[in-house]
């Protein structure tokens, strides 16, 4: 799951497509749950183009792209126990992908600069 977190606008999102495979919901289903808590949705993530992204599969159409609190959010809106253990799971991805960053960070850092991170 971890491939599919991209860095967009400083933060590490999942895109729509993939936040509702996660889910079981098709991505029209999944962004209809979205706009129905419609002063939610800014919380929640941002809309991105392919261009944005940087990546040729997602081509012009926007995407929304969900933050990790925007994955929480969308677990609790389908409500289902499952929903809910799967938003755990995307925390988790979320807090491993952020930890590889932060290491790759500190591996092209001075030394000194590293050990005032700890």
């Amino acid at each position: 799951m971890e491939n599919r977190f991209r860095l967009c606008r400083g933060w590490w999102v999942l895109l729509d497509s993939d936040v509702a495979f996660f889910f079981g919901l098709t991505t029209q289903a999944l962004l209809e749950r979205v706009h129905r808590h419609e002063p939610l949705a800014g919380e929640l993530g941002f809309y991105v183009d392919g261009a944005e992204l940087d990546h040729p599969h997602h081509g012009r159409c926007p995407h929304y792209a969900f933050t990790e609190h925007g994955v929480i959010a969308v677990g609790f809106m389908i409500g289902t126990k499952t929903a809910i253990t799967r938003s755990v799971e995307l925390i988790h991805a979320f807090r491993r992908v952020r930890r590889a960053d932060t290491a790759d960070e500190t591996q092209v850092m001075e030394p000194r600069e590293a050990e005032s991170l700890a």
